[in-house]
């Protein structure tokens, strides 16, 4: 028996934030970008309503974040992206539409080494 030591009215939003998501991927628009697999990182942030979760503490009542994770890193090594702002806007457009329950959705991709006397370029993508 489950009990409940609190009632939430309404919606309840709040935000997960998946941080530090690295995932090796060809990525890049140089020659040799297009033969070797290279670091990318994931920050990503998803504005959801927790209150049913907050209720119930079920996993079936939110989204996974594990299969959050698991998704980008397929669309990242499935596309072999030219472009860190067209993988980040990939990835963003097509979390939020597998998962009706994400309100809003930040993906910030960082790719390191590419820019001399720099530690990388970043690019965030707001849906």
């Amino acid at each position: 028996m489950r009990v409940v030591l609190y009632s939430l009215p309404g919606k309840l939003p709040s935000k997960l934030d998946i941080l530090g998501l690295e995932v090796e991927c060809i990525i890049g628009d140089l020659p040799y970008e297009r033969t070797q697999v290279q670091k990318v990182v994931f920050d990503i942030g998803i504005i959801i309503d927790i209150a049913k979760v907050a209720q119930s503490d079920e996993l079936n009542d939110t989204i996974n974040y594990v299969e959050i994770a698991e998704a980008v890193e397929k669309i990242a090594i499935e596309g072999q992206f030219n472009m860190i702002e067209t993988l980040a806007a990939r990835v963003a457009g097509e979390l939020k539409n597998k998962y009706p329950t994400i309100e809003e959705i930040v993906v910030s991709l960082r790719k390191d080494g590419t820019i001399p006397r720099a530690q990388g370029a970043k690019i965030t993508v707001k849906l």
